[in-house]
């Protein structure tokens, strides 16, 4: 069994500054790489986890997107 981790993540809106907060939990298993999930978003943003742990967001004030 995997543990889970919690912990949060400031972002910015590369284009217009907009702030917000990612509420995030990881699960590692032994043998596998870990798999991310976003809990809460604070903010104007849509986010997908894509690939395990890289990220896309959307800043809903100005549509920028972007990846981490």
């Amino acid at each position: 069994m995997g543990t889970r981790d919690r912990f949060t993540s400031k972002v910015m809106c590369p284009k217009c500054k907009q702030e917000g907060v990612l509420h995030v939990s990881e699960e590692e298993y032994r043998f596998s790489p870990p798999n991310r999930s976003i809990d809460q978003v604070d903010g104007a943003f849509s986010v997908a986890v894509m690939r395990g742990v890289k990220m896309s967001l959307t800043c809903g004030k100005c549509g920028e997107t972007w990846e981490t």
